[in-house]
């Protein structure tokens, strides 16, 4: 029986904590630029940080003009499955921001597996709906 020792048995568990990771780290650094926007937002508004903390994103359908109901309850239930995943409503909190136009929203989509081809119709409508509002 071969023994290991602490030091060695350690640096495998560094070297396969780091493998298993990226996800994670990437959702870190996702998570920080999204919190910055939103800073940036609340104090555009004239809020202080601390509005992020105490406010939950208001979203529903009548908020989020020129979503359908249906395509709403879709978005939403996306970025509750997200939120879940993560064990985390601040993730679901983000992924709606919005109205589901921002990275995370995406990040939720590449996480959950959706197919690329219905990630990108969806980007696409959220997106869509943006500049149309844009427009008016």
């Amino acid at each position: 029986m071969q023994l290991v020792s602490s030091k060695h048995l350690g640096m495998r568990t560094g070297r396969l904590m780091a493998h298993s990771c990226p996800s994670f780290l990437r959702l870190v650094l996702l998570l920080g630029g999204i919190i910055a926007a939103m800073l940036s937002h609340c104090c555009k508004a004239g809020l202080g940080p601390a509005a992020l903390l105490t406010a939950k994103p208001e979203v529903s359908p009548s908020k989020c003009d020129g979503i359908g109901i249906g395509l709403f309850h879709r978005l939403e239930k996306i970025c509750q499955d997200c939120g879940n995943l993560y064990l985390s409503d601040e993730v679901t909190g983000i992924c709606r921001f919005n109205c589901f136009n921002n990275r995370g929203f995406a990040f939720c989509l590449k996480t959950l597996h959706v197919d690329e081809k219905d990630s990108e119709q969806l980007v696409s409508l959220v997106e869509d709906r943006q500049s149309d509002l844009l427009l008016h």
